[in-house]
């Protein structure tokens, strides 16, 4: 096989099921740019040509550029091969394994590999074991996750992979309106990693209309970009004017915070009271039910490969005194939250949804801010599957706020939480300020960042989710008002922090699958 180089410069990558070696055929010649681990090479032709000789099938050829391939003297179509080849094990491995990718998988027997009965592929993920030998699988697009447990080497194109699962899964939110969902995008881009997981804010509105927007059309995008939404469902009640607005209206007229904070106002003070009496039970079966539908994916039926998956946050920072389901504020207690928590629950448990495709995140402020603790709030861990904190680093940007270090600002809630219960740890709202007394300082922010990461790396954090929207102080690490570097981004340069750059793509093991496929593993969906 000749790999020639059609005069812009051409990287390759190619894998045969048998032993492969390099050769001077041809006029081939070869650099420090090329590689050959068993029988996969990689490698860059720029105005010259590679060649190697091989035995048994050509089964990967991925050509980035637009050099020709002959194999025999005939001219190939990368086309008509698979891009990628994942080699996992070794002479001392001992150890098991799940992957996914995003693109169609199948086996190979490149670099001396067996497949055993325990080895299996369903779709784009295959399990298996290796015991002192070498599976080998063909793919095309990206490998979006690996996990393994013991000892083995693994090799995607000849180099070596991270495992996944030793990464957190990671979130954003960024707004609804159909310019950030395009924000999401660039930010993946510029980071070079993709989000698994997106939040989003919905009110208890019962309005056909709005439940139409919701299910039919935010979260089919959400999932569609290859993303599992994060749902904080907030029990602000609409009063009928409130309720009958044309939901994707105000999200394009950017108008959608302003409207949930409206509904502050329509919303009883006793919220959690009514909820738990049954008063909402109507709303609830029908949300449950579409949800339900949208659950089951496209052929209407649980269970299949089309399924859905979905995480929801559930009123939440209910410990501090600012949302009407604060037991602090309104006329309830801490008892009528966890009965509240408990009966909506139980819908859920009884309208035969399948459980295997929802996670509830029960989530509190970072500080208790009122007349009740985390602790006394917990709805107990039959109903309750994520523990969530929420927390931000306001700086000088309030009267009565000054910068903190991640640990000042998380360290004593991540405990209290962890002796709650065994469960995975979710940062569902983080981000900073770049506010000090002497004005902005995006340098001091981007110094926050970094620390934050290595902060959740060190606390093991499961999941964290950055809030990338300049609301109360400029939250934004990404086309906000300020930044640490210029980025072009829909025609125009704008401000981004390089630490959030930096530290999220250490994580792209744990990006996000691409549109159609589904995201996260099993494992990792469940914090596991």
């Amino acid at each position: 096989m000749t790999v020639e180089d059609g005069g812009s410069g051409s990287e390759y990558t190619l894998a045969s099921s048998g032993r492969m070696n390099r050769t001077g055929a041809n006029g081939a010649s070869i650099d420090g740019n090329d590689d050959l681990v068993g029988s996969t090479a990689t490698g860059q032709v720029d105005g010259d040509a590679d060649s190697y000789k091989f035995s048994g099938a050509l089964v990967v050829l991925d050509v980035d550029g637009d050099a020709t391939v002959r194999l025999n003297g005939n001219q190939v179509d990368s086309d008509d091969y698979y891009d990628n080849v994942l080699t996992i094990g070794g002479p001392d491995s001992d150890a098991n394994y799940s992957l996914s990718t995003s693109g169609r998988l199948n086996r190979t027997g490149a670099n001396g590999a067996t497949v055993d009965p325990n080895d299996t592929i369903s779709g784009t993920t295959a399990t298996g074991q290796v015991h002192g030998g070498v599976d080998s699988y063909k793919f095309v697009g990206e490998l979006t996750t690996i996990e393994l447990n013991g000892n083995a080497t693994t090799l995607l194109n000849g180099e070596a992979v991270t495992d996944s699962s030793q990464s957190p899964v990671l979130g954003i939110h960024s707004g609804i309106s159909d310019t950030n969902f395009a924000t999401i995008d660039r930010i993946e881009e510029w980071q070079d990693a993709q989000y698994p997981v997106q939040t989003i804010f919905i009110p208890w509105n019962s309005d056909e209309g709005h439940l139409n927007w919701l299910f039919d059309y935010l979260l089919p995008r959400i999932w569609d970009a290859g993303r599992i939404p994060l749902i904080t469902w907030e029990p602000y009640t609409p009063g009928v004017s409130a309720a009958s607005v044309d939901t994707q209206a105000i999200v394009e007229n950017q108008e959608y915070s302003a409207y949930l904070e409206s509904l502050d106002t329509t919303t009883p003070d006793d919220i959690e009271v009514r909820i738990a009496n049954g008063e909402y039970d109507g709303y609830l079966k029908t949300w449950v039910r579409r949800l339900r539908q949208w659950l089951a994916g496209p052929d209407g039926e649980q269970g299949t490969d089309d399924d859905r998956r979905a995480y929801i946050r559930l009123a939440h920072e209910m410990n501090g005194d600012w949302y009407p389901w604060s037991p602090t504020v309104g006329n309830s207690s801490a008892s009528s939250y966890v009965e509240m928590w408990r009966h909506v629950h139980d819908q859920f448990r009884y309208s035969g949804i399948d459980t295997a495709n929802i996670e509830w995140m029960w989530c509190v402020n970072a500080e208790d801010q009122g007349s009740y603790t985390a602790e006394e709030l917990y709805p107990g861990d039959d109903y309750v599957d994520w523990l969530s904190v929420d927390g931000y680093q306001w700086g000088t940007s309030q009267d009565w706020s000054s910068w903190r270090s991640p640990e000042a600002v998380f360290g004593n809630m991540l405990g209290r939480v962890r002796n709650l219960a065994d469960k995975p740890v979710c940062i569902a709202e983080t981000a900073s300020s770049s506010a000090t007394s002497s004005g902005s300082d995006p340098a001091r922010k981007d110094d926050w960042i970094r620390s934050a990461f290595e902060y959740f790396d060190d606390e093991g954090v499961d999941m964290w989710c950055w809030f990338n929207e300049d609301k109360e102080t400029d939250w934004a690490m990404f086309n906000g008002r300020h930044g640490t570097e210029r980025v072009s981004y829909d025609g125009d340069r704008v401000n981004a922090y390089t630490a959030y750059r930096e530290g999220v793509d250490s994580y792209s093991g744990a990006g996000a699958a691409t549109s159609g496929a589904t995201p996260l593993t099993t494992t990792s969906f469940n914090g596991e």
